[in-house]
């Protein structure tokens, strides 16, 4: 085998980053983790953010 193909079956930085997100829903999924960090990668840190009144008063009845 030509050692230069093999180089092609490496993964990229793209697979490693799509296994490691796929790894952190997996597991958020089964209930071994919250989940915040899928969470965050997805839409940021807006768990700081308040709760909107109108929300809250939905949540109370």
């Amino acid at each position: 085998m030509n050692p230069l193909l093999a180089i092609r079956h490496y993964p990229t930085a793209a697979a490693h980053a799509a296994f490691a997100t796929d790894r952190r829903i997996r597991a958020f999924l089964n209930g071994d983790s919250h989940g915040e960090d899928v969470l965050c990668a997805l839409y940021g840190k807006v768990a700081d953010e308040p709760v909107p009144e109108r929300l809250r008063a939905l949540l109370r009845n």
